[in-house]
């Protein structure tokens, strides 16, 4: 299966100089807890959660219409896939990396959409049904297990 065939392309995104608060507004209208951030020439440069805008809220101590985007998620690595990558390579990034949310690019770099593992949980099938190339059940398990499992600090056991 490639990424092309469970993409969600319409997806809200934003610029790094758009403030929190328009930000906000996109996240409530969209239903969605992430939002890709693209240049100007609509090439992904990172992606900001809710979980970041409240951190930065809360430790910031300014008001979200004062906060920018681009200095929330500045210095920050995206991680991507593109449309035509198999499936499996986003389970892998997803597990690697311990996120839920892929950005997608097209064959030009631009954000194409977006693969949530959400996404994957409604395509997967059982091993019964899995044809080759499919997500299983099992991958979608795995690849959780992965997101989920936070790191032993260190000195710890």
């Amino acid at each position: 299966m490639k990424v092309r065939d469970v993409i969600k392309k319409d997806v809200q995104l934003c610029h790094p100089d758009m403030n929190l608060a328009e930000v906000g507004h996109l996240m409530l209208e969209a239903d969605c807890g992430v939002i890709p951030v693209v240049d100007q020439g609509g090439k992904p440069i990172g992606v900001i959660t809710d979980r970041d805008a409240f951190i930065a809220l809360a430790t910031r101590n300014r008001p979200a219409a004062e906060l920018k985007v681009g200095d929330i998620v500045a210095g920050n690595h995206v991680l991507t896939c593109t449309t035509d990558d198999d499936i499996q390579d986003v389970l892998e990034t997803m597990r690697t990396h311990q996120i839920r949310r892929v950005p997608i690019k097209d064959e030009e770099g631009r954000l194409a959409g977006i693969v949530s593992i959400n996404d994957l949980v409604i395509v997967a099938k059982s091993d019964r049904e899995a044809k080759t190339g499919d997500v299983t059940f099992k991958d979608i398990a795995l690849t959780f297990k992965a997101i989920c499992t936070h790191p032993t600090p260190v000195g710890r056991k």
